[in-house]
C-alpha cells in the first residue's frame, strides 16, 4: 500500500526566486522514496495542490493556528474555523496592524506571545511579522487550508482523504545534525553548507530515522541534487517536511501523532519529539485503542479504516487509505465511559498524593536546611563574615571572598562529594576538600558540634534552630545525584515529556515558558544544562530567602522528569544577543526604555564636547566609536567626538566575563544601570560582534567598498518601506543617502545590528559583503528633501 505524502516549505510571499518548495513523495512501509521537488513562483500552486484528488498528507510548514490569548485578546471567537474567518476578511496591512497594536499593549519582553507548540519546538511566534515573517506566513498559508476540503489537524478533522498537518523541518534538522547552519549563503563559496546539507540526507536515510520517524527517506538524482546545491535550503526542507508527513501517517490511528491536550485551536506540530512517540510505537499515555478511539471520537466521530467496508484486504488490493467514519458505540454496561477517559487524562496532569515519611521534618527541618547549605548568610540575612573561612585553602579561587567562601556548597559542591565529584581536579571551584556524602544518616548533634568546631567556625553565626535545621539536612536531606545526573554528560536521567506539564504549572509563572523571564539570572535551560547538581538541589529546597517554593514532596524521579524538561529549554540565542548588544552598545538607555542618567559618566573627559550631556555620555560609542577604535580611528584627534579614550577593537574575542568584570568596574560601572542579561548581551558584542571596518570602509573616501549595483533590491524590499526608495521617507532625520556618506559606520553598524527600541530588523544573518553592497548603494541616494 502506498501513501502519497507532499512536504511543503512555505513562504509568504513567493517569487521565482523565493519560490513556494514541495517535495513530492510515495510512502510504503519504512521507505519515503522522493521522486520529485517542485516550485511555485505564487499561491496557485499551493491551491492547486490542496483541491488535487486523494489520497494524500501534506505537511507544511507555517503555523496553522494563533496563540489563544491573543485570539481572545482581539475579540476573535475562540475556534479555529471562526477566526480564521475574520482573517480572511483583513488584508495583509490590516492584519499586521492588528499585531502591531496588540504588541504595543504588552508589557516589555512580553510581546510575541506563542503557541504552547511554539514554546516546545523552540519556533518563533505566528505574532513576528518582522524577521523571520512567521505571522505572515499564517497570514498567506492558514486561510488557503480554511478554503479547501482538507481535513486540518487537530483543529478541523474531516471525513476525506486529504489531510493537511502542520511541520517545522528544523526540528529534523537539529536531531540530524545539531545546530549548525546547512543554508544561507550561495553553495559555492559555502562548502561546509552543503556538506552539511548532505550529511542530513544521509541522516535521514538511515536506521536511525527509521527509529525515530519510522521511515527512510530515498531521494532519486533530480531531488537529491536539487536539496543539496540550494544555498536557501528550501529543498531540504520541503523533503524534512515529507519526514514528518510520514511519521504522522504512520500514525493516523492514534491522532496523527497529535496528543489529545492542550488547545486544539492553536494547531500542533507533527514531530515525535513533541509527544514522545518514537518509530512506529503508539501513544505512550494511553494504549493504541484508547488513543485511536479518544481523537477519533474527539475529532472524526469513527475510526480510521480503510474505504471498503472495513475490509483490510480489499483495502491492501486498492493501495490507498481513506477516511470511513464508523459511528460512536455505546458499550453496554460502561456508561461511565467517558468519566473513565477523563480519569486518564487527569492522572497523566496530576502527580501521586502520597504521604511523605517525616512531613514535618521535611517542611521545617531538611529543606530550610537545604537552603542553609546553599547560602546560609542569604536565608537568615545574617552579615557574611568580613574575614574569609579559615579552613578555605589560600590558593583556591574564591580566597579572597568571603561571600563564597563561608558557603557550605563552596566547599562540598552542590552534589555533596566536594573534591570527589563536580568540584574535584579542574574544576574552578575546586578546593581539595572531601565532600559530606560520609555524613548521611549521621546523629544530628553530631553534626553540630562539627559545624561548630574549629575547623568550621560557624559557631555564634547562626539560631540553635539553623544549626538543627542544616544538621538535618546533611544527615537525611541528601540524594545520590548519581543516580539522576550523569556525571560525565550532566543530562538528568528523566523523560523531559513525561512531567513538562509541571513545568508549565508550578515554575513557568516565575521563570516563563522558556525560562527566559527572570532578567536577574541567565536563561533556565543554560543553568540546567551547566549545573545540573545546584538545579536539583534548588528544586528540592528552594532558593535561599526567596519564594521559590521547595518541591521536596515530590517523587524524586518526577523533579528528575521536570530537571530534563528545563535542560531542553533554549538558551540564548548568541546571534540575538550579539546583535542586541550591538544595539546596547549604541543607545543601552534606550534600548531598554530607561531614561537617560541624570549625572554624567564619571569617566567621560571634563574637557571633551559632551562633558555636560549625560544622554550622549554615557553611550558606549561616544567614547569608542562606530569602528570601535576609539581615539586610534573615526573618533581620533580633529573629530567632535574626541575624548582621548581607546576603543574596544582589543577586546574582541575576549572571554565574556573578563568584559563582565570590564563593565562592572568603578571606571565603568554599568552594574548600577544594567541587569545581567542586558551586561551579558553587551559582553557577548564586544566579544563576537566587532569587525575590522576598515576592511569595508576606506576610511579616507568614507566611501563603502562594495558593488552598488549588485544588491540594490535588498534595500529596496527590506529598507524601502519604511525608508523609501529614495532614503527621505523618514521626515525626522537627515537623508538617508547623506548619513550614509558622511558616517558609514553607524549606517553599517545600525544595518547589522538595527536601532534601539525601533522595529528596523537587524541583517547580521546576512553575509558581510552583501551589507556592504547595501551600504554602497544607500551612499548613492540623494542628499536633498
Amino acid at each position: 500500500m502506498t501513501m502519497r505524502i507532499l512536504g511543503i516549505d512555505f513562504t509568504s510571499r513567493p517569487d521565482a526566486r523565493k519560490p513556494l518548495t514541495c517535495a513530492e513523495g510515495r510512502l510504503s512501509g519504512a521507505v519515503l522514496a522522493i521522486d520529485a521537488i517542485h516550485e511555485w513562483a505564487d499561491f496557485d500552486g499551493f491551491e492547486a495542490m490542496l483541491g488535487s484528488p486523494g489520497p494524500w498528507l501534506a505537511a507544511v510548514d507555517f503555523p496553522f493556528g494563533l496563540p489563544a490569548a491573543f485570539v481572545t485578546a482581539v475579540g476573535w471567537p475562540p475556534a479555529w474555523q471562526d477566526y480564521l474567518a475574520c482573517v480572511a476578511r483583513l488584508d495583509r496591512q490590516g492584519f499586521r496592524s492588528l499585531v502591531v497594536d496588540f504588541k504595543a499593549s504588552r508589557p516589555e519582553g512580553n510581546k510575541d506571545l506563542r503557541r504552547e507548540i511554539d514554546g516546545l519546538a523552540r519556533a518563533a511566534s505566528p505574532l513576528n511579522v518582522v524577521n523571520p515573517p512567521v505571522g505572515f506566513m499564517f497570514f498567506e498559508g492558514a486561510p488557503r487550508i480554511w478554503r479547501s476540503d482538507a481535513a486540518v489537524l487537530p483543529m478541523r478533522p474531516r471525513r476525506t482523504d486529504r489531510v493537511a498537518v502542520e511541520a517545522y523541518p528544523a526540528l529534523v534538522a537539529r536531531w540530524a545534525i545539531g545546530a549548525r547552519s546547512y543554508k544561507g549563503g550561495k553553495a559555492d563559496s559555502h562548502p561546509l553548507r552543503r556538506a552539511l546539507r548532505g550529511e542530513v540526507i544521509e541522516r535521514i536515510g538511515g536506521a536511525a530515522a527509521e527509529a525515530r520517524y519510522g521511515v527512510r527517506a530515498r531521494l532519486t538524482d533530480v531531488p537529491m541534487d536539487a536539496a543539496i546545491t540550494d544555498p536557501l535550503g528550501d529543498g531540504l526542507d520541503a523533503v524534512l517536511c515529507a519526514v514528518q508527513g510520514a511519521w504522522a501517517w504512520h500514525h493516523r490511528d492514534s491522532g496523527f501523532g497529535i496528543p489529545d491536550r492542550g488547545n486544539r485551536h492553536e494547531g500542533w506540530v507533527t514531530d515525535p519529539g513533541l509527544c514522545g512517540i518514537s518509530g512506529r510505537d503508539t501513544l505512550p499515555c494511553v494504549d493504541a485503542g484508547k488513543a485511536k478511539s479518544l481523537f477519533c471520537r474527539r475529532f472524526f466521530g469513527g475510526r480510521l479504516v480503510p474505504a471498503t467496508s472495513g475490509n483490510p484486504s480489499q483495502a491492501n488490493k486498492k493501495g490507498s487509505d481513506m477516511f470511513d467514519p464508523i459511528p460512536s458505540r455505546r458499550v453496554k454496561g460502561v456508561p461511565g465511559l467517558a468519566a473513565a477517559v477523563v480519569a486518564v487524562g487527569l492522572a497523566a496532569w496530576m502527580p501521586p498524593v502520597t504521604a511523605p515519611a517525616h512531613a514535618d521534618e521535611i517542611e521545617t527541618a531538611i529543606v530550610h536546611g537545604g537552603r542553609l547549605y546553599d547560602d546560609w548568610h542569604l536565608e537568615t540575612k545574617e552579615p557574611t563574615p568580613e574575614a574569609s573561612h579559615p579552613a578555605y585553602p589560600s590558593s583556591a579561587r574564591f580566597a579572597s571572598d568571603p561571600q563564597s567562601n563561608w558557603r557550605c556548597i563552596e566547599c562540598h559542591g552542590w552534589d555533596y562529594k566536594g573534591k570527589d565529584g563536580a568540584y574535584g581536579p579542574g574544576s574552578p571551584h575546586f578546593t581539595g576538600i572531601k565532600g559530606i556524602r560520609g555524613m548521611a544518616g549521621a546523629d544530628p548533634a553530631a553534626i553540630v558540634a562539627v559545624l561548630k568546631d574549629d575547623t568550621h567556625a560557624y559557631a555564634g553565626l547562626m539560631a540553635d534552630k539553623d544549626f538543627e535545621d542544616l544538621a538535618a539536612f546533611i544527615s537525611r536531606g541528601q540524594v545520590d545525584m548519581d543516580q539522576y545526573i550523569d556525571s560525565k554528560t550532566r543530562k538528568a536521567k528523566g523523560d523531559p515529556l513525561r512531567r513538562a506539564t509541571y513545568y508549565k504549572v508550578i515554575c513557568a509563572n516565575c521563570h516563563g515558558l522558556e525560562g527566559h523571564k527572570v532578567r536577574t539570572m541567565p536563561p533556565l535551560g543554560t543553568i540546567t544544562r551547566e549545573n545540573p547538581w545546584a538545579s536539583l538541589h534548588k528544586m528540592l529546597n528552594g532558593h535561599p530567602n526567596e519564594t521559590m517554593p521547595a518541591l521536596r514532596v515530590f517523587p524524586i524521579q518526577d523533579l528528575v522528569d521536570i530537571l530534563a524538561y528545563v535542560q531542553s529549554l533554549p538558551a540564548e540565542e548568541k546571534e540575538l544577543s550579539i546583535v542586541r548588544g550591538g544595539r546596547l552598545y549604541d543607545n543601552w538607555y534606550k534600548e531598554t526604555m530607561q531614561p537617560p542618567p541624570v549625572k554624567s559618566h564619571p569617566a567621560y573627559p571634563r574637557s571633551a564636547k559632551y562633558a555636560r550631556d549625560p544622554r550622549h555620555n554615557w553611550r558606549c560609542k561616544e567614547c569608542h566609536g562606530w569602528d570601535y577604535k576609539g581615539s586610534s580611528g573615526n573618533y581620533g584627534k580633529g573629530s567632535r567626538h574626541y575624548t582621548g579614550i581607546k576603543g574596544i577593537d582589543a577586546m574582541a574575542g575576549a572571554d565574556a566575563s573578563r568584559i563582565l568584570a570590564v563593565l562592572l568596574d568603578d571606571t565603568h560601572q554599568y552594574g548600577d544601570v544594567l541587569d545581567n542579561h542586558d551586561l551579558l548581551d553587551l559582553a557577548n558584542f564586544v566579544s563576537h560582534g566587532q569587525m575590522d571596518v576598515d576592511q569595508h570602509i576606506d576610511a579616507e573616501s568614507r566611501k563603502a567598498k562594495g558593488n552598488a549595483a549588485r544588491h540594490d533590491v535588498f534595500y529596496k524590499t527590506i529598507c524601502a518601506s519604511c525608508h523609501g526608495l529614495d532614503g527621505l521617507k523618514i521626515l525626522t532625520m537627515p537623508p538617508l543617502g547623506r548619513i550614509a556618506r558622511d558616517n558609514p559606520w553607524v549606517s553599517l553598524h545600525k544595518i547589522l545590528h538595527g536601532h534601539p527600541a525601533e522595529n528596523m530588523p537587524a541583517l547580521r544573518v546576512l553575509e558581510i559583503p552583501t551589507l556592504v553592497n547595501v551600504l554602497a548603494y544607500i551612499q548613492t541616494l540623494p542628499d536633498r528633501k
